[in-house]
């Protein structure tokens, strides 16, 4: 009965809102083709009763040890046909929670441009994974991962969108709105699970590669140390190319710690880390001659449980006015007029920013260190971030380890 309430709700909100679009557009002679279409488009955000039906059911979370444990099997074909009719159940029912949490932003937000295209690919690629055939055969499990890895590429800019659509909506936004955090729980929500969908598809697309101390997206033999040192060397390169310089980076702590991991979130982290320590040292010591910056000092601490990295810079800390607004979304130290395009420090960041595996240039969009922690938190860790203003900055992040029994999160 609810169910049935919230579909005429929904269809009658829908005729209100499209009726509303028509008219400011035939007030201001702009009644073109295209302005129908948007109208169309606006209905149909608020008006889906196949994917409301599929949003009431609840999703299917597994935990790491799960994955690392019944992946490890040698009937490959077979687990691989498992783990298909697992996604093709699944994944029409997280993206359809997330096309139905863009119902309760405000109105204003669902008339964006940006953002309604990309509810509308979260619509296409639900009907897509909605109306699939049934997955039985080896042909079946190969055309699936086909369809996984096409639509992967589909929602490469979805973090680059949001942020260009909320950036475009937040001066529109009354105190209220914005004193709720209304958007930092929805992106929070919308990214973590985005997160998850595309750790869970590339998984299953990785599986058919079987490459080696890898089970899918697991890497069973994990150095932080090595990942770390691979995003020193790209953020110094790029550094030394905009700045002409670049601090040197020092790991100390546990460097030998190996156990499994997936590298997705942790190495998108990691890099806006030392992409923000590389940026502060060089630019607070901007009157230093030659190359005298201060180390950047990484410790690495690892235990039974989780494993920490420390992350410390001498780049002037963060002024006290700021201090509580680095976390928040839309929010940049970066000047607003930077052109990423034109840039090497920004394109410099594309890889960082970009989300795991996406193609957006985020440097001065306010999203790395936001994401940074949207990703710790729901990998069952945390990012700290404290501040020395005059002298540096020290980052912390602490992550859940996986290869446990005992549950550490669920994605």
């Amino acid at each position: 009965m609810a169910g049935t309430r919230l579909s005429h709700w929904s269809r009658n909100l829908a005729r209100a809102q499209e009726k509303l679009c028509i008219s400011q557009l035939r007030n201001k002679h702009e009644y073109s083709q295209e302005a129908r279409e948007r109208a169309r488009a606006v209905a149909a955000y608020y008006n889906q009763s196949e994917i409301e039906h599929v949003a009431e059911q609840k999703s299917v979370r597994l935990t790491p040890w799960m994955i690392l444990y019944s992946g490890d099997s040698h009937h490959l074909d077979k687990y691989l046909l498992k783990s298909a009719q697992y996604l093709h159940k699944e994944l029409p029912v997280r993206v359809a929670h997330r096309i139905k949490s863009f119902h309760g932003l405000p109105f204003i937000m669902g008339c964006n441009p940006v953002i309604l295209r990309v509810h509308d690919l979260y619509i296409q690629s639900f009907k897509q994974l909605h109306n699939f055939q049934a997955i039985k055969t080896a042909e079946d499990v190969k055309e699936y991962a086909v369809l996984l890895e096409r639509l992967l590429d589909d929602h490469s800019t979805v973090i680059k969108d949001l942020a260009t659509g909320f950036r475009q909506c937040h001066k529109h936004l009354n105190e209220e709105m914005l004193g709720a955090h209304m958007a930092r729980k929805f992106l929070d929500r919308m990214l973590s699970s985005r997160l998850a969908i595309r750790m869970l598809a590339m998984h299953h697309i990785l599986l058919h590669r079987k490459e080696e101390d890898h089970i899918g997206m697991i890497h069973t033999k994990f150095y932080p140390a090595k990942s770390i040192e691979k995003f020193t060397n790209f953020t110094t390169k790029m550094c030394e190319y905009e700045y002409g310089k670049a601090p040197k980076v020092r790991m100390c702590g546990h460097i030998q710690a190996h156990f499994p991991y997936i590298p997705i979130p942790f190495d998108y982290i990691i890099c806006e880390l030392l992409k923000n320590a590389m940026r502060f040292s060089v630019e607070h010591h901007s009157s230093s001659y030659g190359n005298g910056l201060p180390d950047i000092i990484v410790t690495i601490v690892n235990n039974h449980q989780d494993f920490i990295i420390k992350i410390s810079d001498r780049g002037g800390g963060i002024p006290h006015e700021v201090i509580d607004k680095v976390l928040e979304y839309n929010f940049t130290t970066a000047n607003e007029t930077t052109n990423s395009e034109s840039n090497p420090m920004g394109d410099m960041m594309s890889m960082a920013n970009q989300g795991p595996n996406g193609n957006s240039k985020m440097h001065g969009h306010g999203f790395g260190l936001p994401m940074s922690r949207c990703y710790a938190e729901y990998m069952g860790g945390s990012l700290v971030v404290q501040s020395m203003q005059g002298y540096g900055t020290d980052v912390y992040l602490r992550l859940k380890r996986i290869d446990l029994q005992s549950e550490s999160f669920r994605f």
